[in-house]
């Protein structure tokens, strides 16, 4: 059987880490009164099993129950990924012609956690509405209460070895930015900057990114979330860049402007506002300090001009483990008016701050930041200022 096989083992943190996640998860479990825990989130099941795999489309499922040790559900063909990735000592595998809810159904009784206190992710994409009904058909007389949010409450705060990943992450983030910028030119294709931030980013030691860098150039700059499609930099287009690095499937993203040529006085103003609502937030961040208090600080650095642009008004979110499609960690603390929490030691957030006038332009400024004991620090690091070639 594979699981008689011995594979190498690649753990990208330590035992204590991984056991000090499942210990905090089910303090938490047993507060919203829960004792069984169903993951479908393939970050949250890296983030407490360590299992790691490219196949983000067949259907797996952690099982954590709040007395007993965790198991995985996936497909048979995953075992090898399973055995090489995960810390955990079991998985239930189901074979190709197996339902594989049934089998998770099953799976359940034989460890008699069939019995009321079942949460599940509901607000996980990973776990589509089809899936969802056939779990409550396959579990009937058990109210499935709503399990969301439960890990990424603890995902919230990093550990050490956590913030070591993500220094990693924002020092090979930092130089694929570099290259780049360097890469801006007049008649250079938005394609040919892409290209020299991946060949960076792989060639200093990042995984597959969560995101391929989004490289805009002149008036697509000004269209949020457009990126690289063939287009060719003239005389006086920006080039808004974002990107990040993996390590261990931790990201520390980053954004900067580049212009081929003197910006006219509106765009110059325009990268001059998002830099200095970086330098407020930046300047406010420490342990204690409200998150809206944050944000107000960056709403107050671009409020002259807000009427001109189009924003997001979120001015920083969370980061940490992530998969494609996404770095974004969902833990739904972000840095925005409407969240009151307070910051702690070990937050890491992305602080994005994009101002764009849709048809024309748009630039581009970010940092990831890590709140310490004292303040904040500033993970990424490349100049924050428009770059003019």
């Amino acid at each position: 059987m594979a699981e008689d096989v011995l594979v190498p083992k690649e753990l990208a943190f330590s035992e204590a880490e991984y056991a000090r996640r499942l210990r905090l998860t089910r303090e938490h479990m047993e507060r919203v009164g829960l004792r069984c825990l169903l993951l479908f989130d393939p970050a949250n099941t890296y983030y407490l099993a360590g299992q790691q795999s490219v196949n983000l489309w067949d259907y797996q499922c952690l099982v954590v129950p709040v007395d007993s040790d965790p198991f995985l559900v996936l497909w048979e063909f995953e075992l090898g990924r399973f055995l090489a990735s995960s810390w955990l000592n079991r998985a239930c595998s189901y074979r190709t012609h197996e339902d594989p809810v049934a089998f998770t159904a099953r799976a359940l009784q034989e460890q008699g956690l069939l019995k009321d206190g079942i949460g599940i992710e509901l607000r996980s994409r990973y776990l589509p509405v089809r899936v969802y009904e056939q779990l409550r058909e396959a579990l009937p007389g058990i109210a499935l209460k709503d399990g969301s949010g439960i890990v990424e409450a603890v995902r919230v705060v990093k550990s050490d070895e956590e913030i070591q990943v993500l220094r990693e992450s924002a020092s090979i983030t930092s130089r694929a930015m570099s290259a780049a910028l360097e890469r801006v030119c007049e008649g250079a294709l938005d394609q040919e900057i892409a290209a020299e931030a991946i060949r960076t980013l792989v060639s200093n030691g990042s995984e597959p990114a969560c995101i391929d860098p989004i490289v805009a150039v002149g008036s697509r700059a000004g269209l949020a979330h457009s990126t690289y499609n063939g287009t060719r930099l003239g005389r006086g287009d920006p080039a808004f860049i974002e990107l990040g690095a993996c390590v261990h499937r931790y990201t520390a993203p980053l954004m900067r402007t580049a212009i081929v040529g003197t910006p006219s006085q509106h765009l110059q103003g325009l990268a001059g506002t998002s830099v200095g609502a970086i330098d407020a937030m930046v300047n406010a961040i420490r342990p204690g300090i409200r998150a809206c208090d944050v944000a107000r600080k960056g709403h107050e650095a671009i409020s002259a001009i807000e009427s001109e642009v189009v924003f997001h008004y979120v001015f920083g979110y969370s980061v940490g483990a992530g998969f494609p499609p996404s770095w974004l960690e969902e833990s739904n603390f972000y840095l925005r008016a409407d969240n009151t929490q307070e910051l702690r030691p070990g937050m890491v957030f992305h602080l994005p701050m994009t101002l764009r006038v849709f048809g024309r332009y748009g630039v581009g400024f970010s940092e990831t930041v890590l709140v310490s004991e004292n303040g904040c620090e500033v993970l990424t690091q490349v100049e924050r200022r428009l770059v003019i070639r």
